[in-house]
């Protein structure tokens, strides 16, 4: 979509290329106005979001030999040097949509109009926001506090970061948006019917390399012990360059990198026989998100491998679609993999569970009518506090 930056009415500003979860909000933002979308693009992956049709699209590249540590300081910096430009061009910007706390940072300093409304969107929090060094957490928290009075609405992508966190700093509007995907990119989806070699799909954004390394050794033994399990890795992230290191010359190990998810989910579970979506619990974040591949698992009617102790496996169990394991144990890894492969009584469980589950309930579509009313020029009280 081609439009000049200054006659933008709707800013996205993200700090990483917009996931699934940000392109929803940003195509139901494209029904009340101009959209244009600045993001951060960290690396040289040729992605693409598929949102050309309805928004324009502004990637503002800046690194720094790689993402971590003082180096995202500095390529961070960059990219506001960089994007600083493009926000004061959005002078007739009338909604700016970001999606972490250092964006919010930057936008709230360079868009200083009266008028201009902002929309926090949450999808994970930062040890830096939560469950890290406690005086980082407090500071943090007390500079977030503070540019929360800037923001008209918060939009949640887990119940549980409410709970945990924005309940203590925030008291004005906020709604529940989960990572759902919508219900037609799900039609017609034709799950993998033969059962070998058994395939253990990553898809999404990859990250927590423990895990994923761990995941690697309980297939690697179980393939000694004469086991046809293979592992298929979609998406990128900032784990993914390891991962691939890690799987140089494993013929059973592939990748198929960047895809828009609308265009591609189906034919990416078709692949798999089940899910992994195990996080690194040591990170206080990891316990309380709620991934896409939870929702996906369910449109897709294939079991989920997740970590025990996180709120996702709580969901998980409680409607017993999936295996929960120690995120760090091979045993438990091959024990979830074995039960599945034999298609024992465990197994047969989760399959039944997942036929039974109400699949109409975890699809996006009631969220577009909430969302179209918080983005309207018009909008007021139509939606819920």
């Amino acid at each position: 979509m081609k439009h000049a930056i200054s006659e933008t009415d709707i800013l996205g500003y993200f700090t990483n290329f917009p996931t699934p979860r940000m392109q929803k909000i940003i195509r139901a933002a494209s029904g009340q106005g101009r959209v244009s979308v600045i993001y951060w693009k960290r690396s040289n992956i040729d992605f693409q979001s598929g949102l050309s049709d309805c928004a324009r699209e502004i990637p503002v590249v800046a690194s720094f030999l790689h993402n971590r540590g003082i180096c995202r300081i500095i390529a961070f910096l960059i990219f506001v040097c960089k994007s600083l430009l493009l926000l004061r061009r959005a002078k007739n910007v009338r909604i700016v949509y970001v999606n972490y706390l250092d964006v919010l940072l930057v936008a709230a300093l360079a868009v200083r109009r009266r008028g201009v409304k902002f929309i926090y969107g949450i999808g994970d929090l930062s040890p830096a926001q939560y469950g890290g060094v406690p005086w980082v957490n407090a500071t943090v928290r007390r500079l977030e506090k503070a540019l929360l009075r800037r923001v008209s609405f918060l939009i949640l992508s887990s119940p549980f970061f409410w709970d945990e966190y924005y309940a203590q700093i925030y008291s004005g509007r906020w709604e529940l948006i989960e990572n759902m995907p919508v219900a037609k990119v799900w039609e017609g989806f034709r799950a993998k019917t033969s059962r070998t070699p058994c395939v253990v799909g990553f898809v999404g954004w990859i990250r927590d390399y423990k895990p994923i390394e761990c995941l690697l050794r309980a297939v690697d033994g179980l393939r000694y012990d004469g086991i046809d399990v293979h592992i298929f890795f979609a998406g990128f992230g900032p784990d993914d360059a390891r991962i691939r290191k890690l799987c140089t010359d494993l013929d059973y190990v592939a990748f198929s990198g960047p895809y828009q998810y609308d265009r591609d989910a189906q034919a990416l579970y078709s692949r798999v026989d089940i899910i992994f979506s195990v996080f690194d619990v040591g990170v206080a974040n990891s316990r309380i998100l709620m991934p896409n591949r939870f929702y996906d698992a369910i449109a897709a009617g294939i079991p989920l491998m997740v970590a025990r102790g996180t709120k996702l496996a709580g969901r998980v169990e409680a409607l017993g679609i999936g295996y929960a394991v120690e995120y760090l144990s091979e045993a438990d890894m091959k024990d979830a993999l074995m039960s599945h492969i034999r298609y024992d009584g465990e197994a047969k469980r989760i399959a039944e569970a997942l036929r039974k589950v109400d699949k109409q309930a975890y699809f996006y579509d009631p969220y577009k009518k909430v969302l179209s009313n918080l983005f309207a020029a018009d909008e007021r009280d139509n939606v819920n506090a």
